[in-house]
């Protein structure tokens, strides 16, 4: 046993002391004083001072106005997940949203994370500098875990020169939609596989007085009509290539080619079989889709994800009715299609910090805790497609896509046969083509007077590829 020296004992009951002190003095500082006791002085125990709560990062978010409280309610899961961040969100109107976008990015508006048409705005705004680029130095993940997953084609649509700007919102196709009712009235048992099908049952449909026009297309001069056309020339020849050399120059208005096959078929349709009217130059994507809802058409090419809402009660008239199949083939029943996205991107104008920016980008468009939440989210609410196969097999969204007659196997088929449109980037180098959407614009009044026949098609395309070599010319000085 040891022995505790004096020395050693003194400091031991010196510090018992202090103990039954302090003991001593919390049990009469609970108790009434008497008057006559003078309370003994102690030394004040410092007050700690409290850690700061650290400020919240800000940062802001840019959408166009489609489904805003959804979009609304991710940012709510997000903040939720990182509550030191906060997210302001502003939404613009969906048919100004590019060209409302451009004077803030020109007079340098904090926007940290936006949405952004990845097949024409994206072009112009990766050429103006706008979009951060998302290197595989910075963001190793980008090409490591979500280039793998995601469809190639998607890939291809945010990629130049093999660096990646952004992550996807969602992508989509152009597919066949069929009223079922108007076959089964017609006795026909299976939608069409190929174009010479899909008229003969216009023509056994019409024949049989059910309806006088059962196909109507989106000819509008918009968007909806530049996938209507790559998508029909693709699904005659799936392959690129068909459009423009390597070095960018036309072979499309050589004489036979596929869009001159196409645009001779749209002709026929109108003017020769009559089994689609010229109220399509004036069908928009929306409009043809409120068209078909109301049961004026037996067939329609629509983006796929209107597959959903077409049997929603509350928006349409012949839901229970409507299906989708593969895209009609050509004599080579390819069965491919034209299919787009649109991807969250980083722009080079924000204010929060590079890792506050990237866990948003990554939330929204990829995974968080192992799963795309996000993504998943869209497609049980609004059937909106996205490009990593893993989700298809997901059951709450195989149930979701069922419910509303969205076959997910059928839905992943036909992604593989999809290519992007092909002049908005170059072939060889994989640089931005800055003059496309001008180009595409030019040529909606040329396909429309092919189609109604006031023009020879071979004249319009023609037309077209030296509006292509002019604009090529100009943007090269």
């Amino acid at each position: 046993e040891e022995k505790v020296s004096r020395r050693k004992w003194v400091k031991y009951a010196g510090a018992g002391v202090v103990v039954a002190a302090i003991a001593g003095a919390g049990y009469y500082a609970a108790q009434p004083k008497p008057a006559t006791t003078i309370p003994t002085a102690t030394t004040p125990t410092p007050t700690a001072t409290p850690t700061p709560t650290p400020k919240p990062r800000e940062m802001t978010y840019y959408s166009w106005a489609y489904a805003p409280e959804i979009h609304q309610e991710h940012l709510d899961w997000f903040m939720q997940a990182y509550p030191n961040i906060k997210v302001s969100y502003v939404n613009l109107p969906a048919a100004q949203y590019s060209a409302l976008m451009l004077p803030k990015f020109v007079a340098g508006e904090a926007i940290d994370v936006c949405t952004v048409n990845a097949d024409d705005a994206l072009p112009a705004w990766v050429a103006a500098g706008y979009i951060l680029p998302l290197t595989k130095e910075e963001f190793p993940e980008v090409y490591n875990e979500y280039k793998p997953a995601m469809d190639t084609f998607v890939w291809e649509t945010f990629t130049y020169k093999d660096v990646c700007y952004g992550l996807p919102y969602y992508s989509d196709y152009l597919g066949l939609m069929y009223n079922k009712e108007y076959l089964d009235k017609a006795g026909i048992d299976q939608p069409p596989t190929t174009w010479d099908e899909l008229v003969d049952q216009c023509l056994k449909i019409k024949q049989k007085g059910i309806l006088e026009y059962p196909l109507q297309l989106i000819m509008k001069a918009e968007w909806g009509l530049n996938f209507l056309w790559h998508a029909l020339i693709y699904s005659r020849e799936r392959r690129t290539g068909l459009l423009f050399d390597m070095d960018m120059n036309p072979v499309f208005n050589t004489p036979g080619s596929r869009f001159e096959e196409v645009l001779q078929w749209l002709r026929d349709c109108i003017v020769k079989w009559k089994i689609m009217s010229t109220k399509a130059f004036e069908t928009g994507e929306g409009d043809g889709f409120k068209a078909f809802a109301a049961g004026e058409m037996a067939f329609h090419l629509a983006p796929n994800y209107r597959l959903q809402q077409a049997n929603d009660p509350s928006l349409s008239k012949i839901a229970g009715k409507a299906r989708g199949s593969l895209f009609p083939g050509g004599k080579k029943g390819e069965h491919g299609t034209c299919g787009w996205a649109r991807c969250y991107s980083i722009t080079r104008l924000g204010k929060a910090d590079r890792d506050a920016q990237r866990k948003l980008l990554i939330f929204l468009g990829g995974k968080h805790e192992g799963k795309y939440k996000v993504a998943a989210d869209w497609m049980i609410k609004k059937g909106l497609g996205q490009p990593y196969g893993e989700l298809y097999g997901y059951q709450e969204i195989r149930d979701a896509l069922t419910k509303y007659y969205l076959d997910p196997d059928l839905i992943r088929e036909q992604r593989k046969l999809i290519i992007p449109m092909e002049g908005f980037k170059h072939r060889k180098t994989g640089e931005v083509i800055p003059w496309f959407m001008e180009w595409l614009i030019y040529n909606h009044p040329l396909i429309q007077k092919a189609a109604s026949g006031d023009l020879k098609p071979i004249d319009a395309l023609n037309d077209m590829a030296n509006k292509w070599n002019e604009l090529k010319k100009k943007y090269a000085k």
